[in-house]
């Protein structure tokens, strides 16, 4: 089969699948190799991911219930994305979300699969969404794939390296890039910055949440009840302090708090040393967001290594790869040895 063939064939396949828009489902960047080679492997990708999504005997049906939710968020997740910085969303069916049963004989060891004991995980590599629903109520099942349909949409590259000589070479693929995280040559299982994706990915998820929740039909009562019973625990007026505040609420929906306070805290700091630049902390939040869906890394690194120093984007990466809560104290140190001035005031200063 010639090379336009099979990316026509790809493209038919797809065509028909529900919900296609422009950015596939596999990754957005394939480095190592040349562009006709990188758009054909792509597809391929891509297609992986449409074959890979038959029921296992680790999961059940999907009530009519929760396919209501999925179709429900499904319906608000591209405006909500391009709001904060996508310019497509990926493609995504019903299919790739999967609800494991809680039931099967095999569900312990799906647990030990799902990482930091949370109720759900996605997958790149194989496209698919799975969700542990035990104990869970609608609203929190939700909340569950609205954080996994953000890892969705971030942007994802692999590395690939030939194997072997001649007839016998192959290409080898390793994960590179996944939202803001970063894979270090070498170490597959390490990624810096990894805390910091999930702290942003979290903090998309909430602000879908609160926007969108209160108007779909299966989640409207139980989320107002959540909000009525919800401590109101008054700090500063602070987004570190408010993420803080939800340790106090035990009813809180909300995941990986240690790790949004550490973010918030960082782009607290960027955003009261650049004023000039911003004009809010939501401003400073979205160049993140717009990292995770787009792979812009860069103007994140000028705007740390600007404020804190040469080597801190680094710095920070290393410490938000293990344990988050040693961000807070790696961001005072920073913080206490950067200069209170911008060390260059020409170019801090925004145009006339």
């Amino acid at each position: 089969m010639t090379y336009n063939f099979i990316i026509n064939l790809i493209y038919a396949k797809m065509e028909n699948i529900e919900g296609l828009e422009k950015k596939h489902g596999g990754p957005d960047r394939i480095i190592g190799v040349d562009n006709k080679i990188e758009a054909y492997l792509k597809l391929v990708e891509a297609e992986k991911v449409l074959k890979n999504q038959e029921l296992t005997v680790f999961e059940r049906e999907k009530t009519p219930e929760e396919m209501e939710i999925i179709y429900e968020v499904f319906e608000r997740l591209p405006d909500f994305i391009r709001e904060y910085g996508a310019d497509q969303k990926r493609f995504i069916s019903s299919k790739q979300v999967h609800i494991l049963d809680e039931t099967s004989p095999h569900t312990k060891g799906i647990r030990s699969f799902l990482e930091r004991d949370t109720p759900g995980r996605y997958s790149p590599s194989s496209g698919r969404i799975e969700i542990l629903p035990e104990g869970l109520s609608y609203v929190r099942l939700a909340h569950v794939l609205v954080h996994e349909l953000m890892h969705v949409n971030s942007f994802f590259s692999i590395t690939s390296k030939k194997d072997g000589e001649g007839t016998e070479q192959s290409l080898r693929a390793s994960f590179r890039r996944f939202g803001v995280s970063v894979n270090e040559k070498g170490k597959t299982e390490e990624s810096l910055f990894n805390f910091i994706n999930e702290a942003v990915t979290e903090e998309l998820t909430k602000r879908f949440c609160e926007k969108y929740f209160q108007d779909i039909r299966l989640l409207r009562d139980s989320f107002i009840a959540l909000k009525d019973k919800k401590k109101q625990v008054e700090f500063l007026d602070s987004p570190t302090f408010s993420v803080l505040g939800e340790l106090l609420d035990p009813q809180s929906l909300y995941s990986y708090t240690n790790e949004r306070a550490g973010f918030a805290s960082l782009v607290e700091l960027l955003y009261e040393k650049n004023k000039n630049e911003f004009d809010s902390y939501e401003d400073v939040f979205k160049l993140f967001s717009q990292a995770m869906f787009k792979g812009h890394l860069l103007p994140i690194a000028r705007l740390i290594e600007k404020t804190f120093g040469k080597g801190s984007f680094r710095t920070i990466g290393q410490k938000t790869k293990d344990e988050s809560p040693s961000v807070v104290d790696t961001l005072s140190s920073l913080y206490a040895d950067s200069s209170p001035e911008p060390k260059d005031k020409s170019k801090q200063e925004k145009p006339v």
